[in-house]
Formats: C-alpha cells, structure tokens, sequence
C-alpha cells in the first residue's frame, strides 16, 4: 500500500527505489539475527540491524520531507510543474490552495513588520566598518 501511494505523490523514483533497496536489506538483517547461523550466537549483531532500520528510517523521513515540500511548492512538482493543477482533483480541480495563500500572507505580513520595526544601524560602528572608515580618509 505505501508503495503504491508513495508512486502517486512522488513519481520521481530514484530515492523510492533507494528506500526499497533499505527495506530489503532490513529484512535480510531481521532474518539475519532471528535466525541465529553463528553456534555462539546470532548471526549478525544487534547494532547492525538497529544501523539498517535507522538508515530505512532517515530514506523514510526524506521522503516524507520531500512529499511535503512538493504539495507546499507545486512548481517543482513534477505532476503540476506545467501549471495545470492536480489532475486527479476531481471536485476540486483549480480549487485556490487557501493553506498555502495564507501562509505566504502570514510571512509577509511578519516580514513587512520586521523591516518596518527594526532600528537603524547606521549608529553601529563595528571593527570592520571602523577600518573601512579609516581606508577612506
């Protein structure tokens, strides 16, 4: 099923199949340590099976990081790169991405209030702008 969903929020395929790859190698050191072909023990440790799920868990935060930045930044989505919008929408094709709008609005906002609320710096004399002071005279 994640396979499958992870095809249709992201059809690039090199870090999906990256993540596979991960899974693969998991099971094998799952088997590996389960199954136990050392007499003495396992037949791996069990620090190389946490290293292999924390190296599918880092694939499996990428990707997540990397569905989101794409819904939140459609011009580099390879589906709605061309501007067209989602064409599985349905109902809500050319539907305003309001979430989106209003964020950018948001950060706007706070940034014009930033500019308009910072003091000037021209009083700050730091030891660079004091040489470049001297350089001139």
């Amino acid at each position: 099923m994640a396979r499958a969903l992870i095809a249709l929020a992201r059809p690039r395929w090199r870090i999906t199949l990256l993540w596979q790859f991960s899974e693969i190698v998991v099971w094998i050191m799952t088997l590996l340590w389960l199954l136990g072909f050392d007499p003495n023990g396992h037949g791996i440790d069990y620090s190389w099976l946490m290293y292999s799920l924390l190296i599918r868990d880092v694939f499996l935060l990428v990707l997540a990081g990397l569905v989101v930045y794409e819904m939140w930044h459609p011009e580099v989505d390879v589906v709605r790169a061309s501007g067209l919008d989602d064409p599985g929408g349905g109902p809500f094709d050319d539907a305003p991405d309001v979430w989106r709008q209003w964020l950018i609005e948001r950060a706007e906002r706070r940034y014009a209030a930033a500019r308009h609320a910072a003091p000037e710096l021209t009083a700050v004399a730091t030891p660079t702008v004091q040489a470049d002071r001297r350089l001139r005279k």
